[in-house]
């Protein structure tokens, strides 16, 4: 099979559910370039240290069956492929591409909801097979499976922050001790979550803080933005810029009174900024 390229498993038997031998196949047809799996996804025989490579992977889609995590964990994939399947990461992104400096994008509406990894070299999108059953939370508990410890960048798009009480939420903000720069673009329930960067714990090196309130019926409370920016400021884990974008311009006028706690700040009816556009290529 040395010079195949395409390759569709559907269907498999409960006796074929074995991670194994579709490692074998992979490894016996290092050409693949398009695998489709449909209610076929191994669900039992992890393989302690074994990754096998997909020099040549472009896309990858799993529709139905078991949890992907098994088998993404023995799965070596190139920069640049593309990843459509449940939104059940692998337990560890090191097989995914080496992720330096790299950057998450969640986001979460009604026809394509997507976890982007962009690296330096490329990006992976991870597209869910049901989008009616994710949201904001559902997807941040996903990250919070493996650590995200060094993630430095984080952009939300769209959904619900405060969903379940925002406790997915919390918890994953708590992990990422190294998050620099956080855009909230379009979510629900902004004012609420606010709140959670008060605790020193949680997202101690944050410099930069982007909230986009413009979406209709969305209302920011500064009161809340003021009391998380002063104690921010008083625990010296103090914010160095902050924009606000909305279309009230009585909410644009009061968020001016942060410049109290944080050096620079903005706000404006810009919807949003040129670079933190959402790509897309017609495939996903």
């Amino acid at each position: 099979m040395v010079n195949l390229t395409s390759f569709t498993l559907g269907y498999a038997s409960l006796g074929d559910s074995s991670v194994g031998p579709l490692l074998d196949f992979f490894e016996s047809a290092p050409r693949l370039s398009k695998i489709q799996l449909h209610l076929a996804t191994p669900t039992i025989g992890a393989q302690r240290g074994r990754l096998v490579s997909l020099p040549c992977l472009k896309r990858m889609d799993i529709v139905g069956g078991g949890q992907s995590s098994l088998l993404l964990d023995h799965l070596l994939i190139p920069v640049g492929a593309k990843f459509a399947g449940p939104l059940h990461l692998p337990s560890s992104l090191s097989s995914l591409w080496e992720l330096s400096g790299f950057k998450i994008h969640v986001h979460v509406r009604e026809i394509c909801p997507t976890i982007r990894f962009g690296g330096p070299g490329g990006r992976i999108n991870m597209v869910p097979t049901n989008p009616r059953t994710t949201d904001t939370c559902l997807v941040l508990e996903s990250l919070a499976r493996f650590d995200p410890s060094n993630v430095e960048r984080l952009r939300l798009t769209g959904g619900d922050l405060m969903q379940q009480s925002g406790r997915a939420v919390r918890r994953v903000f708590r992990l990422m001790k190294h998050l620099r720069a956080l855009t909230i673009y379009r979510c629900k329930h902004v004012s609420h979550f606010i709140p959670a960067l008060d605790d020193i714990n949680v997202c101690p090196e944050l410099e930069e803080l982007v909230i986009d309130a413009s979406a209709d019926g969305e209302k920011i409370d500064v009161r809340y933005l003021m009391s998380m920016a002063a104690t921010r400021a008083s625990m010296l884990v103090k914010l160095k810029f902050v924009r606000i974008i909305c279309r009230d311009r009585f909410l644009q006028a009061s968020a001016l009174q942060l410049k109290e706690y944080v050096p620079r700040v903005e706000s404006s009816l810009r919807t949003a900024l040129a670079s933190d556009e959402i790509d897309s290529d017609g495939e996903d």
